[in-house]
């Protein structure tokens, strides 16, 4: 379901009335609504208007050197008594 600038516009002219009712600040966030609407509708225009393609500079290709091997020491998991398994999962 999409908002149509027809429906947009009738709710920025519903809070332009109220604006013009009103002063001070709350005048003011009247008028921020109307404004916040009329850029909704222009950075919808301009996405329907020109689509912008995302693009992504090449990755450069690192050449494949030979990898060191790590060895870690030997080392024995712990064992509890209480444990029913050698899952994590096991409770």
């Amino acid at each position: 379901m999409g908002i149509t600038s027809e429906a947009v516009l009738s709710k920025a002219e519903e809070l332009i009335r109220k604006a013009r009712q009103t002063s001070g600040q709350e005048q003011k966030g009247y008028i921020i609504a109307v404004k916040s609407l009329m850029e909704l509708i222009l950075s919808a225009e301009m996405k329907v208007a020109a689509p912008v393609q995302e693009s992504y500079p090449p990755i450069a290709q690192q050449p494949v050197t030979q990898q060191k091997t790590i060895t870690l020491p030997n080392e024995q998991p712990v064992r509890m008594d209480d444990a029913n398994g050698d899952s994590l999962f096991d409770f």
